[in-house]
């Protein structure tokens, strides 16, 4: 099924994510691969302590946040608005008025 993502969806996905525990911000994009539309989010953890509470500290594990984080969108978003790919961050690229500089993501 292909989707044409609208501002709002990629809004409501963005919020539903920043709701989870421990996640500072958080960037989402439309990504067009393979004949695919799909979702893929950007995250930056509040502390890396909290990233570790949640999924351990060794990137093996960063498959359990990802699993997680699905999960908990589960419940407040529909199907095929849950993102496809996770990507963990430090901090953002951002502009010098602060606004994160989404096409370097």
């Amino acid at each position: 099924m292909q989707h044409k993502w609208e501002k709002s969806v990629i809004l409501r996905v963005e919020e539903a994510v920043r709701t989870f525990p421990g996640v500072a911000e958080t960037a989402v994009k439309a990504v067009h691969e393979h004949g695919r539309d799909y979702l893929k989010v950007w995250i930056v953890w509040e502390k890396e302590a909290e990233r570790e509470e949640i999924a351990g500290s060794d990137s093996e594990k960063s498959g359990c946040t990802n699993r997680a984080i699905r999960e908990f969108l589960a419940g407040r978003l529909a199907d095929y608005e849950i993102p496809r790919e996770f990507v963990f961050l430090k901090e953002f690229p951002k502009t010098e008025s602060g606004k994160i500089r989404k096409k370097e993501l």
